[in-house]
């Protein structure tokens, strides 16, 4: 009888938690650290102009493919690395992904992938 409650209880537990996220609020990835989804919608380079200083590969970014996005999220940004998806309806159309402690950079065309594998720029920043 202790172990049907037991079982009874963590399945009522499990059933009743929600891990509902609102877009536009800072959500946690597996490593810990906070992501950042924003919308760019109306003002599309408010998150290269909010985040210019403290991401310094937006300004290769903005160079090599535009600013030009309906939304950019950063799903991962930790310690040693970060991604960046840049997104037009829904569907992202880039990714970046930059090694902070190499300070190099990689942007990646995720929808015209070629004989690179998409890739449009690999090199260190500076």
């Amino acid at each position: 009888m202790k172990k049907i409650l037991a079982i009874l209880s963590v399945v009522i537990l499990v059933g009743c938690s929600t891990d509902d996220v609102n877009e536009g609020e800072s959500i946690e990835d597996e490593s810990g650290s906070e992501a950042e989804s924003e919308n760019v919608g109306e003002n599309e380079q408010s998150f290269f102009e909010n985040h210019r200083g403290e991401m310094p590969e937006l300004r290769v970014v903005e160079e090599e493919i535009g600013t030009d996005f309906d939304e950019v999220h950063v799903p991962n940004d930790n310690e040693g690395s970060r991604v960046i998806l840049y997104e037009n309806d829904g569907i992202p159309a880039y990714k970046s992904v930059y090694i902070k402690e190499d300070q190099r950079l990689k942007i990646i065309n995720t929808k015209d992938q070629d004989e690179d594998d998409g890739l449009i720029y690999e090199a260190k920043v500076e």
